[in-house]
């Protein structure tokens, strides 16, 4: 007998198998929800990375050329505690301000021009796109507001903070900071919101810069001691009576020359005596002969030897680089001890005789920031960097 329609087994598994078709069509789509949500936390995780990176170095160096400007000879400060800079800062702070998920850049416009503004704003922006917008730019600082950020804090080995960086003082090179962002989560079925955090390190960018500073260090060592050796050759050079001419020619430590404000002067003059003593080349602006302070050092010593490169001054952090021209006359631990007040032991002026001074070679000079001022402690290389002649 021929059968019309469904039996009631078979509308039942019919049934059965639509269920089991739209439930995993259900699945299917909450599970591509989860995937793209997820993914876009990771992109919003990677751009915010390599926001907080790419804004560090275009802050940093932005700033360089203002931040190594010694405009004074007294006992001034260059690098982040410059004027120009020592409102500004290359790591920004999250700010609850508004809704919530703020990051704040302090930056002092003022020392910019309108140019370097437009670029350094728009490109710190681009940096953090397309997850933070621009809220606003004040005077002295920059807004964005990055969607469901709840946090970030910076820990330099002591705990989470809320800055790695304090406007007006240096950046410690040896110290990358790692940092953790704070994300607010939002369940696309329930609504329910949950904070989830990210960590990372700076330790890739801290080791580029590193890189910089070694290198900035670096060309001021070879400069010193080709202006040291071209004093030597000059020298070598002179005929009777022009120069010192004296035998021991090679005892002068003639890298404090650069210390002076005309450093061809020493090796091409006639040394009048006077009593042992070249009188005519005691000059201050020939021969550095009182111990002057650190930003007179390095001031001159650009100048002389760096004219144009005013940025050796600085390592690749933004901090100040100070010179100690004769490192075996401070007999502190400290450094800084002897270039904060006044450089020990200027060497005697050029003389006749000067087997009679007591300081004789081999000289040795050294670079350093304040992080590596300590010499009981064992410092890297990009941060203090003897010069032997």
């Amino acid at each position: 007998m021929k059968r019309n329609g469904f039996a009631m087994i078979e509308l039942t598994i019919g049934i059965a198998v639509l269920g089991l078709l739209i439930a995993a069509s259900v699945i299917g789509i909450s599970s591509l929800n989860e995937s793209a949500r997820s993914q876009k936390e990771m992109n919003f995780y990677r751009d915010f990375d390599n926001g907080l990176k790419t804004s560090f170095e275009l802050i940093t160096d932005t700033f360089e050329p203002y931040c190594s400007t010694i405009s004074t000879t007294t006992q001034a400060s260059w690098g982040w505690g410059h004027a120009s800079c020592n409102t500004t800062s290359p790591l920004p702070v999250f700010s609850a301000a508004g809704t919530g998920d703020q990051i704040v850049f302090s930056i002092r416009w003022a020392t910019l021009t309108a140019q370097q503004q437009t670029t350094l704003e728009s490109s710190i922006v681009q940096s953090f796109s397309p997850y933070c917008m621009e809220v606003s730019k004040g005077a002295s600082n920059l807004v964005l507001r990055c969607g469901n950020l709840t946090g970030l804090t910076y820990d330099l080995g002591a705990g989470a903070v809320a800055s790695a960086h304090t406007v007006g003082t240096d950046i410690n090179p040896m110290v990358p900071p790692s940092f953790t962002v704070s994300y607010r989560q939002v369940n696309a079925r329930s609504g329910q919101a949950n904070v989830v955090t990210h960590s990372d390190t700076f330790a890739d960018l801290w080791q580029k810069r590193q890189n910089y500073s070694m290198e900035k260090l670096n060309t001021f060592s070879r400069g010193m001691k080709a202006f040291y050796n071209s004093k030597l050759i000059a020298e070598s050079q002179n005929t009777a009576p022009v120069g010192l001419n004296s035998v021991d020619d090679e005892f002068v430590p003639w890298h404090w020359e650069a210390l002076g404000g005309t450093p061809a002067s020493v090796s091409s003059t006639n040394c009048a005596i006077t009593g042992g003593i070249c009188t005519n080349l005691t000059s201050p602006a020939i021969w550095q002969t009182t111990t002057p302070h650190r930003a007179t050092v390095m001031r001159n010593v650009i100048a002389n030897i760096f004219p144009g490169n005013a940025a050796l001054s600085l390592d690749g952090f933004g901090n100040m680089i100070r010179l100690l021209p004769i490192a075996s006359q401070c007999s502190n631990t400290d450094l800084s001890v002897c270039t904060d007040t006044a450089l020990p032991g200027a060497p005697a002026v050029p003389a006749d005789n000067y087997y009679s001074g007591s300081l004789k070679p081999p000289y040795t000079s050294v670079l350093f920031i304040d992080a590596c001022k300590n010499t009981s402690v064992t410092r890297p290389n990009y941060c203090r960097n003897f010069i032997a002649y």
